[in-house]
């Protein structure tokens, strides 16, 4: 575990996880806009864009999780 710690495994994963946070959350805004917009969407029925939208959130909050958790426990 030491190794792990004083690596930059976890420098380079907490990074990653930064940036692919930011585009599902960016994801997950564009779709809430989109899925309470006034029309619905071309051919994707409006319950698949709130779906989406909720399973992006989820994805996105346990990806914070391990981003926070990779930027405290980080040595490097």
């Amino acid at each position: 575990m030491n190794e792990l710690t004083h690596g930059p495994l976890l420098w380079y994963l907490n990074r990653s996880t930064g940036l692919v946070l930011l585009v599902l959350l960016t994801l997950s805004t564009v779709l809430g806009v989109l899925s309470l917009g006034g029309r619905p969407g071309r051919g994707v029925p409006r319950f698949v864009t709130q779906s989406l939208h909720r399973n992006l959130a989820l994805l996105s909050v346990a990806l914070l999780g391990v981003h926070v958790t990779t930027a405290v426990v980080d040595t490097y």
